[in-house]
């Protein structure tokens, strides 16, 4: 939920959170996911035990290797489960398992791999300002 809060969440003067659902450009929905990052979930050996149980449900028809990127950019569920599923992959397999209990953790995690610190946006410093002024902007319409 914070990525999602980070990447493209705002508050409505009502004090509704809501989510630019973007689909320009290559980096696209509410979770902001990329092409390589849906390519990298295509890979067998990448969160097995994940895409097992979600080949196993009654979620979808097809297996995730079989899922059209459309389909999954079309639906902010299937975007939940990309980044859901990417979110564990960068943990467990490139991260190292970092301290994410706290949210400096989860926001140098965040920059460090989920987004990129070559992005402007891209910093611990920035995830942690756009969740606070998102929490302020609620607490103040109600």
């Amino acid at each position: 939920e914070e990525i999602a809060l980070v990447e493209s969440g705002y508050v409505t003067p009502g004090g509704k959170i809501i989510h630019n659902n973007e689909m320009e450009g290559d980096i696209k929905g509410v979770f902001q996911i990329s092409p390589v990052a849906l390519d990298q979930l295509k890979i067998k050996t990448t969160v097995p035990k994940t895409r097992a149980n979600f080949d196993s449900s009654d979620a979808t028809v097809d297996p995730w290797v079989k899922q059209p990127y459309d389909d999954i950019y079309g639906s902010v569920a299937m975007q939940a489960v990309a980044a859901s599923m990417y979110a564990l992959y960068l943990y467990f397999e490139v991260a190292g398992k970092p301290d994410i209990s706290t949210l400096d953790g989860r926001a140098k995690f965040w920059a460090t791999h989920y987004n990129s610190l070559a992005d402007e946006k891209g910093t611990p410093q920035y995830y942690k300002r756009k969740l606070s002024e998102i929490d302020a902007a609620v607490k103040s319409a109600n």
